[in-house]
């Protein structure tokens, strides 16, 4: 009988969120085989199993790559819950602002309003809006010419 090395975490609810946890898990699936558990007894502590794929892996480096990663998810867990409400701000004001469509008033220098768009996106003074095709379609029509039998 083949005897499979397996590391046993055990992890506190307090120091780590279960979504820092998940997420680690998630980046050493194509190396390990994760199994997740909650402890009996406990409030809400996760129990993480992992087996690697690979009988040639060490057991010691595994474990200190998975804590190293589990502190750097739980960082960025942490600073994503901190951000949360500017995050969201920044996105409603970009949503907000990207209604080209809605007309804008413009007010010229003497003093009257205009309605119209923000930005006219028909003008193409760079000409860098033509289709590739309509722009060298002389030159593919030249090499295009059909053989004479």
């Amino acid at each position: 009988m083949k005897k499979t090395k397996t590391i046993e975490l055990k992890l506190s609810s307090d120091i780590f969120s279960k979504e820092a946890v998940i997420t680690t898990c998630c980046q050493f699936l194509n190396d390990t085989y994760a199994f997740l558990e909650k402890l009996p007894g406990q409030s809400n502590d996760i129990n993480v199993c992992l087996t690697p794929k690979d009988s040639h892996v060490s057991l010691a480096d595994l474990r200190e790559s998975f804590k190293n990663e589990l502190i750097s998810n739980t960082l960025r867990y942490n600073i994503a819950l901190r951000n949360k409400d500017i995050r969201e701000h920044i996105i409603k004001t970009a949503l907000f602002f990207s209604q080209a469509s809605a007309p804008v008033e413009k007010t010229t220098f003497e003093g009257q309003q205009e309605i119209g768009l923000e930005q006219d996106w028909e003008e193409d003074p760079l000409k860098i809006a033509i289709p590739w095709e309509e722009k060298h379609k002389t030159a593919q029509a030249k090499k295009r010419k059909p053989k004479k039998c």
